[in-house]
């Protein structure tokens, strides 16, 4: 789960910064984080929506659990569940 939650990080950062850090790619830059975008987008589209939704906004949008708590008017502990729910769910997705 501590790879899984490193990844997500990095998706997370990635889609931040995607306006800069396309154009290295573009240009030629290797970096492993186009694998593992596409690992990700794989794993996702078999969530359920509520975690595909959960995904979309902290890690494709970047919100805070609390910005996507307020957004979705849910508790931030709800919020928080879910997020341990989608961990959880990558977990379970990569290992088969």
């Amino acid at each position: 789960e501590n790879e899984i939650r490193s990844e997500l990080r990095q998706v997370r950062y990635y889609h931040l910064h995607k306006k800069h850090l396309d154009i290295q790619l573009k240009n030629g830059t290797p970096n492993q984080i186009t694998h593992i975008i596409k690992k990700y987008n794989r794993m996702i589209k078999d969530a359920p929506i509520m975690l595909y939704h959960i995904y979309v906004g902290l890690y494709i949008w970047g919100q805070t659990q609390e910005a996507l708590a307020f957004d979705m008017d849910f508790t931030t502990d709800y919020i928080s569940k879910c997020h341990k729910k989608l961990i959880k769910f990558f977990f379970e997705k990569s290992l088969e």
